[in-house]
């Protein structure tokens, strides 16, 4: 495996489907790929 060692950084596990959050400082989160929300940003309503 090859990478960098960011101040944020994410990544999914298709097969477990999750996907992890880790940002220097705060630590890291998991969340399901199922519960996500993708809002629309930049969109005047």
């Amino acid at each position: 495996m090859i990478g960098q060692r960011l101040g944020q950084d994410e990544a999914d596990y298709p097969r477990l489907g999750k996907r992890i959050y880790r940002q220097v400082g705060v630590g890291a989160d998991i969340a399901d790929l199922d519960s996500l929300i993708h809002p629309v940003t930049g969109a005047r309503t």
